[in-house]
């Protein structure tokens, strides 16, 4: 597997995966400093800003990988739609890999702080309803657009979807 390759098929996954669990967070931090009267417009806000960054990391992969897809040599050893296919399958499931560490050491890490050394300083981790919508919209894009490439990526998106909900019910209670 040349450099380009391993660019492609494991990096660009990962990078759009650590951007997407990211940035929220950052746009969080930013709404707090924001300080707008209204709790809602915030939420509101962070909501749009976050949905507008799940659009375009969709979008801009969408287009480099259809435009890579339109074979300009004559010889196209693979199918096209097998190459998008995998490339979905690739995404799903580093959003998965990284979603379980992050969540495993975000949440866990947490609870371990608030129970036992620093009850004062550090909270019990709490279930964020925006933030898992937002995440379970986007996992639902990924399924719809993967899956006319490959048609087993339902399958695989909702076995992640039970692993994660299992997770985080064991990690919030």
């Amino acid at each position: 597997m040349t450099g380009i390759g391993l660019l492609d098929g494991v990096l660009m996954p990962l990078c759009i995966t650590l951007l997407n669990l990211i940035l929220p967070f950052v746009f969080a931090y930013i709404a707090r400093k924001e300080e707008f009267e209204s709790f809602r417009t915030s939420l509101v806000l962070n909501t749009i800003r976050t949905i507008v960054l799940h659009g375009l990391t969709l979008g801009t992969l969408m287009y480099f990988w259809l435009d890579e897809a339109a074979c300009r040599d004559v010889e196209c050893s693979r199918c096209w739609e097998t190459n998008l296919g995998e490339k979905f399958y690739c995404l799903v499931v580093m959003d998965l890999l990284i979603t379980l560490i992050i969540t495993f050491v975000a949440e866990f890490v947490k609870r371990m702080l608030a129970t036992y050394c620093c009850k004062r300083f550090v909270d019990q981790p709490e279930f964020h309803i925006g933030r898992n919508t937002l995440g379970l919209i986007y996992s639902q894009t990924l399924c719809w657009l993967g899956s006319f490439f490959c048609p087993l990526l339902p399958v695989v998106m909702t076995i992640k979807l039970i692993i994660l909900f299992y997770l985080r019910k064991v990690f919030i209670s």
